[in-house]
């Protein structure tokens, strides 16, 4: 079956909304407010949708973005609200949408295209792999008091949402700077963050606060309450793990953690303080956080700790010479990779990694390869996520030198996981 592959029309707005809307099993009779927010936050030049015939049946949003990497940052495509109607799938529309995308991406001067999957079992195929994993954790107030010998010499205060463009910047600038994964959050994406708050949150129920020190805005918060029923009236309070939920047997008070950004090691502990320590509060939910933030390690009682791994953040190698010549290696090395991309061509290619921390040389090689592998693992290792060792495990990678694959783990390493905040 064939499609066309091109943008939408700005009259075809009604479309777009309602093929995105069903593709993601959500009702395409949305309130206005929400269609507004997100049509008026919508470029449709860079959308790139499938049509059969006149008729739109699949949808795709690409923005371009700078994400860091170790030692710097590369241009990226963000892949955002990808789908296709039921009665579609299965029909080559998402293979023509995604040759698209990545084609384009390539023409830009795109390095990598990144993306928020719903379903893990989709995008591997387009040569997609986990670049970053995120924690989730829950937990009771009765057990969140925390144990630190860091002074805070500092306050926290609140800020209005409608002023966050004034104050919050300068804070995720620095996080840019500093951690792997981070997408730079320009003008554009700092109006769609304060608009998805302001529509979609309670107003009376979401805060932003910050932590200054010295005049220095240098962490901030946004948290949401809200209290639900857990049982009906009369029943036995809940219990999972052998934690009472609630105070209240009948109701959870929750603080939803929605993001939670901070420059040094005092900010970070202060607005903990501050948000387990808000009164009325008996629960709370934090999402989206980095495998090694150390909030657990702060708690007196880190086993009352339920963390789950909840998203994964998708990276592709779109132009796999130009990302490993932007990237800093960790040690001093020289290893002659081939790697392999059926999805992508012109990223088969046979490179020489000669690192040091004088500079690096790649460049293209003619001799014999010490290692073998394809784009997936190159994406999955590139931001230090993952080991090369791990995903030896299934036969992913060849190792032809013995030795190979634990050099190569030891130039891709990071001190810090990578993270990806941003939602899209």
């Amino acid at each position: 079956m064939s499609f066309e592959i091109r943008p939408a029309k700005n009259n075809e707005d009604d479309s777009y909304m309602k093929v995105g809307s069903i593709a993601f099993r959500e009702n395409p009779s949305v309130s206005s407010q929400e269609s507004d927010w997100r049509i008026n936050n919508r470029n449709f030049q860079r959308t790139v949708c499938a049509f059969d015939g006149t008729k739109m049946v699949g949808v795709s949003y690409v923005f371009e973005h700078e994400i860091r990497i170790p030692g710097g940052s590369v241009p990226s495509a963000g892949l955002a609200g990808v789908g296709v109607l039921p009665t579609h799938r299965r029909k080559g529309a998402l293979n023509g949408i995604m040759r698209k995308i990545i084609d384009d991406a390539k023409d830009r001067g795109d390095v990598l295209a990144t993306l928020w999957a719903s379903e893990a079992s989709i995008y591997g195929r387009y040569g997609f792999s986990i670049g970053a994993f995120h924690d989730s954790y829950t937990l009771h107030r009765a057990y969140s008091q925390i144990n630190s010998g860091i002074d805070t010499k500092g306050y926290v205060d609140f800020i209005e949402l409608s002023d966050a463009k004034d104050f919050l910047p300068t804070v995720h600038d620095k996080v840019f700077h500093i951690r792997n994964g981070v997408i730079r959050r320009d003008e554009s994406l700092w109006g769609d963050w304060i608009k998805k708050f302001q529509n979609f949150e309670p107003k009376d129920k979401t805060f932003l606060v910050g932590y200054w020190s010295e005049g220095k805005l240098e962490g901030y918060a946004l948290y949401s309450l809200e209290s639900r029923d857990l049982q009906n009236p009369g029943s036995e309070p809940r219990y999972i793990g052998g934690l009472l939920e609630s105070s209240d047997p009948e109701e959870e008070h929750r603080m939803n953690i929605l993001e939670m950004l901070s420059t040094n090691d005092e900010a970070y502990i202060a607005l903990w303080k501050f948000l387990l320590g808000v009164d009325g509060v008996n629960s709370y939910r934090v999402s989206k956080r980095p495998l090694d933030d150390p909030l657990i390690w702060l708690l007196e009682q880190p086993d009352r700790m339920r963390k789950s791994l909840t998203s994964m953040h998708w990276v592709r190698i779109v132009d796999v010479l130009s990302a490993l010549k932007a990237r800093k290696y960790s040690v001093d090395d020289t290893l002659v990779v081939q790697i392999y991309d059926d999805f992508c061509p012109w990223n088969q290619l046979r490179i020489l990694l000669e690192v040091g921390s004088d500079g690096s040389n790649v460049s293209i090689s003619s001799s014999s390869p010490d290692i073998s592998l394809s784009t997936k693992e190159i994406a999955s290792i590139f931001l230090g996520g993952v080991k090369l060792r791990t995903l030896a495990i299934n036969g992913r990678v060849q190792e032809n030198k013995t030795g190979a694959i634990d050099r190569l783990d030891l130039m891709f390493s990071t001190s810090q996981a990578p993270w990806c905040p941003e939602g899209f």
